[in-house]
């Protein structure tokens, strides 16, 4: 079992939003729950984006940077694979196709000195009733093109989790990155695929668990980093009812009683 190591350093640049869109629901240990980010066919070149709505459970967050404000974004692109401006994106191979990836190209000036995000993610609420103790995520990483192929060091995408926290914008949280799920892709038009990555936690029925894929600046390498083929599945321990613990204290007391009469 591989645990993520705890950072800092993304969550910095990240500012709280003002509402907290709804997670979805986890009802059933060891279900696995996906999102493929299916999207109706059509000419739209932009759409809205709703947190939590557009994607079930999805928030999205421009952090601020040179080059773009601070908040959620209101739009979705929808494109074959070019992209401008620092934003978030749906790609598609045409226009009749529901298949999409979500994705999105960090720009943010082309300055060493920006510090601006992008960041998107999940938000999950355990209803299973028992306490989660651990959960499997993975995902396909795909990249388009590359303005500056890189000779050292790579446009990525860094994912964490938090317990609790508002979204994916939310810099209170206590954010912790899952190593081996870093996607940094240095091929123009390649793909890999992140097999289900097991992380041990404590999520107590009615807590809410955000994976977030975040894409920072890296000073003059711009890609099109984008994602599809999201799993998510966790297991826990039952916590037994009032009622049952009732039931297994009358038993230990007629045990008790029993010993003592003999």
């Amino acid at each position: 079992m591989r645990v993520g190591i705890s950072i800092a350093l993304l969550t910095s640049g990240l500012i709280a939003s003002t509402a907290q869109a709804a997670p979805i629901s986890y009802t059933t240990l060891d279900e696995v729950k996906t999102e493929n980010f299916t999207f109706a066919a059509g000419n739209a070149r932009i759409v809205a984006w709703n947190d939590g709505v557009t994607f079930a459970g999805w928030t999205a967050y421009l952090s601020g940077g040179s080059s773009f404000s601070a908040g959620a974004p209101s739009t979705l692109n929808i494109s074959t694979g070019a992209a401008s401006p620092d934003a978030l994106y749906l790609y598609r191979a045409s226009t009749t196709t529901t298949n999409h990836r979500l994705f999105t190209r960090n720009y943010n000036g082309n300055s060493a000195a920006s510090t601006g995000y992008i960041s998107h993610g999940w938000s999950i609420t355990n209803d299973s009733g028992s306490t989660l103790t651990s959960f499997d995520f993975g995902y396909t990483g795909f990249v388009g093109s590359i303005s500056t192929p890189p000779t050292s060091g790579q446009e990525s995408l860094v994912v964490q989790y938090a317990i609790n926290a508002t979204n994916v914008s939310n810099a209170g949280g206590v954010w912790t990155s899952i190593g081996d799920l870093l996607y940094a892709p240095s091929t123009e038009n390649s793909s890999t695929v992140f097999a289900p990555v097991t992380t041990a936690i404590s999520l107590a029925p009615g807590e809410t668990l955000t994976i977030r894929f975040v894409d920072g600046n890296n000073f003059n390498i711009d890609a099109n980093l984008m994602i599809d083929d999201v799993s998510f599945s966790a297991t826990g321990v039952t916590v037994p009812e009032p009622a049952s613990l009732g039931l297994i204290g009358i038993a230990a007391l007629a045990m008790l009683k029993r010993r003592r009469a003999m």
